[in-house]
């Protein structure tokens, strides 16, 4: 019973029997604001949330996403690469066969890609970014389950960004070189600079692991080893190398199905 000019008490269900005050007007008003702001708070939160966990701008995302979608082919995990790969998806292969989304999707099923049987090995990995669209780049070494024949690739991906994640929508490839299987070759013999005659020359440097010629316009060409002091140079062109009576490489010629094209002369390098 409560008594003329008592205060009604208000149980706390934390403190026990402890009383607490009646909170008057303007504080009741002042919680109510509060309650406002912690709503408008909560709903920019709720709006803000998928932004903070959308894919980062950044080349390593990129990466992870190629990554990601490698370990899927390996694993034929079909339901992970519907998440990771654009429906629009094509591979363009390097002899001219395109395959769209759903006939990629029943190949890797099968496991008869050459990613999931081949011994691969990959060089010069770059990654370029414009806006939402990302291009990765490398060169691929598949050797086949036998280890007698060596397919050297130049793989291009492109990813989109779409909705806050980065899907792969093409990969395309160029076949760079096919010979059979040869070791690595020890590629500090061949760098330096060459000279051709009546015509502009070139140096060889060394670029993750492959020899790559640079001609004097910029251009660039990897070279693949296919045997001793000798390489691939482009699909149909090989490249051999010369050796003098001291063991040093003296000459670089190239040359197709039909013959030679030219020979170089070795035409120095500060570490020799």
């Amino acid at each position: 019973m409560i008594l003329s000019g008592q205060q009604p008490r208000i149980w706390s269900n934390l403190q026990g029997d402890s009383p607490a005050r009646v909170p008057s007007m303007d504080g009741a008003l002042m919680s109510l604001r509060g309650s406002q702001l912690c709503g408008v708070a909560a709903v920019l939160f709720t709006v803000s949330a998928p932004l903070a966990a959308a894919a980062p701008m950044t080349d390593a995302a990129v990466e992870e996403a190629f990554q990601s979608i490698q370990r899927a082919v390996e694993a034929r995990d079909v339901a992970a690469l519907r998440r990771l790969v654009h429906p629009r998806f094509e591979m363009l292969h390097a002899f001219g066969q395109v395959d769209r989304y759903d006939i990629w999707l029943t190949l890797v099923a099968g496991g008869k890609l050459p990613r999931q049987i081949s011994d691969i090995r990959e060089y010069d990995r770059t990654i370029s970014r414009v806006g939402e669209v990302a291009i990765r780049s490398s060169i691929v070494r598949f050797r086949d389950p036998k280890g007698r024949r060596d397919s050297w690739l130049r793989g291009s991906t492109t990813f989109v960004l779409e909705g806050g994640q980065w899907r792969q929508l093409r990969h395309q490839s160029a076949l760079l070189h096919e010979a059979p299987s040869a070791d690595a070759a020890r590629l500090e013999d061949y760098i330096g600079t060459y000279s051709i005659p009546k015509r502009d020359g070139f140096r060889l440097i060394e670029r993750d692991g492959l020899l790559q010629l640079e001609w004097t316009t910029g251009a660039k060409l990897p070279l693949v080893p296919i045997g001793p002091d000798r390489f691939g140079a482009g699909p149909l062109s090989t490249m051999r190398f010369t050796r003098g009576p001291d063991g040093k490489v003296a000459t670089a010629v190239r040359g197709g199905p039909e013959g030679i094209w030219w020979t170089a002369a070795w035409a120095g390098d500060d570490r020799r």
